[in-house]
């Protein structure tokens, strides 16, 4: 689990992050934590996520975080392929994760 509470300036480390991506293949994060690293370059959205998960999604609006990891990382990206090789893609192509918007609303 990662957020800001456990001491927030240890994610301002480039290897604390390459170590976390590299041994674990789930790692949860709060979306403010998640923004900060992507926009200080230590995850790319495209390489380091497959699927991205948003829990309270219907709050991806404005300046929610949620929304700015949409607009300034995301939609820049090229589109993942459709059909079979959607989740066929080499490891050194970066494309756009998968998402799963969760909302009990």
């Amino acid at each position: 689990m990662i957020s800001g509470a456990n001491e927030p300036d240890q994610w301002r480390d480039v290897k604390l992050w390459q170590r976390v991506l590299g041994d674990h293949r789930v790692v949860v994060t709060t979306h403010d934590v998640l923004l900060n690293a992507l926009r200080h370059g230590y995850v790319k959205l495209g390489r380091d996520i497959n699927l991205l998960v948003f829990d309270e999604a219907h709050h991806a609006a404005d300046k929610h975080p949620y929304n700015l990891i949409m607009r300034e990382f995301y939609h820049p990206l090229p589109e993942r392929p459709a059909g079979k090789d959607r989740l066929a893609v080499p490891s050194d192509v970066e494309v756009r994760p998968m998402i799963i918007g969760l909302t009990a609303s």
